[in-house]
């Protein structure tokens, strides 16, 4: 890698300059929220006002996800974002977003070409009037292009997505250092929490898929693995998780469906997601959307309501590639400018390969962490989307009935969301999206294996009758909580990348508690801050601690919180913080995780079990004995551009990584950040028109002077779970002449 000073561009004035279009047509209105409302005369000018909101309410965000999808970042974040900046040009988003600009048909380029108009006017408007990030970095953003709303596209489907690929090199990583046990020792299969979304009766039962041959499933070595993971990490994950869950009338209190919704995201300011009401003849939606991109991906319209949460369906591997195969490979080797002070500088990255089906060729910087004369190659179902795959998503959205919306879905090949969705008729429906690889008659590998190039084609996409989904079904509700799809005995296999039963498990239990549901028992549902792997962990911990003699402050309060038996993570709670720090300590010494782990419990003689318990329970104390989780749990609200600019002081938050209303952990100076959780909290009561609630923590428009602990603030009435009213829809009649804006 060189760095030279040739060519050295002066940053001020370096970006395009935005160009001025024609006005757009749109009646704006902005409720007590910020929630822009806006009226059009056609469908195709309600896309252009929805990208003028997009761009005027959240300018420098869109500017700066569109920089990390194309690997432009460190032109104006620094040499800080240089990997990342390689990783994205690896990937190759930009290009593909600009091939599936060419393939979009009359609709579908009307409506991105009239979403970049409007995005284009509210960018323009937005730093005319001053936005603090572009001054204090420095630069004005660029005009908006249809292919940047496609680019954002491919960016949140892969961020969304990675786990598949991740997971594979933890797999790698496991089976080095447990030898061929190592998945039987991880999986969740058949544990007390283990919970799939469709339930029997609603699958294709049949003797279970073979696993690969341990020749086929090879192992990486440690250090490789490693590195093939940090390359990735170089890219900020935004994706978490997320809840979601629909009611048909037979549940219901109010004999109507109902539909709930809470994504998991990186909590940061300005907030994840868009609210934005479009009404124009064939559209009357409200909603969240990706600034950038033009879908309300989360929201409802007068028939119908949905909402999405993260699949991690098997989408994404890696393949130790014999290198002689890979001698067709196209070589690149990207220059990257990169701001230093008030200049942009040149930076010439190491070459990378993509085949030539554009898989890319992964970097792995010393040949001996490989298998010998191999390469890992990246195969993503992503690479593969048609510009229909996209255009349906954008259709959404405009669906009239649960049918209506489920065949649009069914044709989208986004990877990968789960969809749950509910009408005005009462009917319900889920279905999981994407171009979603199956393997005939065997698992997907465990770990990276040894493939040849020519075998890496045989991927067999799902046909849309072979995808996770169902409609109506009779028990009256789907849930969906990241967890595993089919059941272990179904004839289909998911992958491996899903997470731990443990909220869906909660949720379905508090579901089926009561006989009829209103929207007070959802939201405390949604709410809920029991920390659900405490019920399965906590008990056979402390008999092992008990019986090596343990009687510790520590181990008393715990013991408390076991006898009470709620295990709610809420501020006063005195054991919360003493059982997280523990729980992960064990887990940490032994490396494992908590299937692994509760096996491990069932077996007292496991090797190092006794000293994992009795050393994670000493170091927990010292860290956390006396404090309550209020005190020890808090979420900073991090800035997108990085924790250095413009810290806030966090603010005490409910929830733990294994309750309903999630709140990630990280120990960190003494806490445990909450770094992922909750990016909005949303329920549909699918009346006639339907009745929504919500509540976002954080604001509609990105404000320099924001203050989070503020007591009637968006943030602490998200941490109380206030959710309110959303006006919709609206009597445009009743609208005060001086409260319209013309644009």
């Amino acid at each position: 890698m060189k760095l030279t000073l040739a060519g050295f561009v002066v940053i001020l004035g370096m970006s395009g300059a935005l160009a001025s279009e024609p006005r757009l047509g749109c009646g704006l209105w902005r409720d007590a929220r910020g929630i822009p409302h806006l009226r059009a005369a056609t469908d195709t000018e309600a896309f252009g006002c929805l990208g003028y909101a997009h761009g005027r309410d959240r300018a420098w965000q869109m500017d700066y996800l569109r920089r990390v999808a194309q690997g432009r970042l460190a032109e104006v974040m620094g040499s800080g974002s240089v990997k990342s900046d390689f990783t994205m040009r690896l990937l190759g988003l930009a290009e593909q977003a600009r091939r599936l600009a060419g393939g979009l048909g009359p609709e579908g380029r009307a409506r991105l070409e009239a979403y970049a108009r409007g995005a284009t006017l509210g960018l323009e408007e937005a730093v005319r009037e001053g936005v603090y990030e572009f001054r204090d970095f420095g630069y004005t953003p660029e005009a908006w292009r249809p292919e940047d709303s496609l680019a954002l596209l491919l960016l949140q489907s892969f961020d969304q997505t990675r786990k598949t690929y991740q997971q594979r090199i933890i797999q790698s990583e496991l089976r080095e250092r447990l030898g061929p046990e190592a998945e039987a020792l991880t999986q969740d299969d058949l544990l007390p929490w283990d919970a799939a979304i469709l339930k029997v009766g609603e699958y294709r039962k049949g003797s279970a898929a073979a696993s690969v041959s341990p020749r086929s499933a090879g192992s990486a070595p440690a250090s490789a693995a490693a590195e093939l993971r940090a390359l990735f990490e170089s890219v900020e994950e935004l994706g978490l998780g997320s809840n979601n869950w629909v009611l048909a009338p037979s549940r219901s209190a109010s004999g109507k469906a109902w539909l709930a919704n809470d994504p998991h995201l990186a909590l940061k300011y300005p907030s994840f997601w868009h609210w934005t009401h479009l009404s124009s003849p064939g559209l009357e939606v409200i909603g969240a959307a990706v600034p950038g991109i033009p879908a309300i991906v989360s929201g409802a319209n007068r028939q119908v309501a949905w909402g999405l949460t993260n699949s991690y369906l098997d989408v994404t591997d890696a393949h130790f590639v014999p290198r002689e195969e890979l001698k067709s490979a196209r070589k690149e080797r990207p220059t990257i400018w990169v701001k230093f002070w008030k200049f942009r500088l040149p930076f010439f990255f190491k070459t990378f390969q993509r085949t030539e089906q554009g898989w890319p060729v992964v970097p792995v910087s010393s040949a001996p962490k490989v298998p010998a004369g191999r390469e890992v190659v990246l195969r993503w179902s992503g690479f593969g989307i048609e510009a229909s795959d996209v255009e349906n998503l954008l259709r959404v959205m405009s669906a009239r009935s649960v049918a209506e919306l489920d065949q649009r879905l069914a044709g989208t090949g986004i990877p990968s969301w789960n969809f749950v969705f509910a009408d005005v008729t009462g009917s319900i429906g889920y279905r999981a999206v994407g171009r979603i690889p199956k393997y005939d008659g065997v698992k997907s590998p465990y770990g990276i294996p040894e493939s040849s190039l020519a075998e890496l084609p045989r991927w067999t996409i799902r046909k849309p009758e072979e995808m996770p989904a169902v409609r109506d079904p009779a028990r009256g509700f789907v849930v969906t909580a990241n967890n595993r799809h089919w059941p272990v005995e179904a004839r289909d296999f998911g992958g491996r990348a899903y997470s731990r039963g443990f909220r869906a498990f909660r949720i379905e239990e508090l579901l089926l508690s009561r006989p009829k549901h209103d929207f007070e028992s959802q939201r405390r549902i949604q709410c809920d801050v029991q920390a659900v792997d405490a019920r399965f962990f906590l008990k056979p911990l402390l008999a092992l601690a008990r019986e090596a003699g343990s009687a510790s402050p520590a181990f008393q309060a715990l013991e408390k919180w076991q006898a009470e038996g709620k295990f709610e993570t809420t501020p006063d709670c005195q054991a919360c913080g003493l059982y997280r720090l523990w729980m992960n300590g064990v887990m940490e010494r032994l490396q494992l995780r908590e299937g692994g782990l509760f096996r491990a419990l069932g077996k007292p003689d496991y090797p190092g079990l006794r000293e994992a318990v009795l050393g994670a329970l000493e170091e927990a104390a010292a860290a956390a004995l006396g404090k309550t989780w209020g005190t020890l749990h808090r979420a900073p609200f991090v800035h997108l551009a990085g924790v250095d600019y413009r810290p806030k002081e966090p603010i005490p938050t409910s929830g733990d990584e294994q309750s309903v209303s999630p709140g990630t952990a990280d120990w960190e100076h003494g806490l445990l950040l909450h770094r992922s959780g909750a990016s909005q909290r949303l329920i549909v009561e699918l009346s006639d028109p339907p009745r929504i609630r919500l509540v976002l923590p954080g604001l509609v428009q990105d404000t320099e002077n924001i203050e989070l602990a503020r007591p009637d603030g968006p943030w602490m009435k998200w941490e109380r779970c206030e959710l309110e009213p959303v006006e919709f829809p609206l009597n445009w009649e009743a609208i005060p002449a001086s409260e319209l804006r013309k644009l």
